[in-house]
């Protein structure tokens, strides 16, 4: 009764907020682009990965130390690229292509934005380290594209200047992939890998994203 121990209830760890970082590789696993591809290589160092995860839940599979957790998330994704490039589609075919403005002189900054819902499905494992635990967790994810913009800055006549394009840039629209965590207390590792193409099919390179973080 008011003596009895009460059962430890198992709780999970998505919620909170992460950063890292953003890349692709092609389909044989590869970070170097094909020539025809190279206006979307990467400044990694710049290509930021910011996760703010709002909200989990999980439930023990007969202990508190073992669980299925799942929760909601959104994913602000940052692709700088390391060209005096960007990129937009091509207006006869659609397909995506690389962009460089005739008005832009040097261009000193270009990326691409992406916004994302995710929601994870991991099965997490906690291991008892002193008064606290270890978590360790892998599973799958999933995302909901929200929305999606360009941006340069450049510079013409010494003049400094920027603009923006809003637009869906044929991103997948919906898409899945793995993801593995570890930490302790509040100090986490991650990282996402995904099995669905940065680009609908047919309708721009085929690159798959991963991230890795904090």
């Amino acid at each position: 009764n008011s003596n009895k121990k009460k059962k430890k209830k198992f709780r999970p760890h998505f919620a909170g907020l992460e950063i890292g970082l953003n890349n692709y590789v092609t389909p044989d696993f590869s970070m170097v682009l094909p020539p025809d591809e190279s206006y979307m290589d990467l400044n990694t160092g710049k290509s930021w990965n910011w996760n703010l995860n709002i909200i989990d839940y999980g439930f023990g599979l007969g202990t508190d130390k073992v669980g299925i957790a799942t929760g909601l998330g959104f994913e602000f994704i940052n692709y700088n690229f390391d060209g005096q490039n960007s990129i937009r589609k091509d207006p006869d075919t659609g397909v995506i292509v690389e962009y460089v403005p005739d008005y832009a002189g040097q261009i000193t900054k270009s990326k691409m934005n992406m916004t994302d819902l995710t929601a994870p499905l991991l099965l997490e494992f906690q291991i008892p380290a002193g008064r606290k635990r270890i978590h360790i967790s892998g599973g799958v994810i999933g995302g909901v594209k929200l929305c999606s913009n360009t941006k340069m800055k450049y510079t013409v006549s010494g003049e400094k200047s920027k603009e923006k394009a809003k637009g869906d840039y044929n991103l997948s629209p919906l898409r899945w992939g793995f993801t593995a965590r570890i930490g302790y207390r509040a100090v986490n590792f991650y990282a996402n890998y995904y099995m669905t193409s940065l680009f609908k099919e047919n309708l721009g390179p085929e690159l798959y994203p991963f991230s890795i973080g904090l």
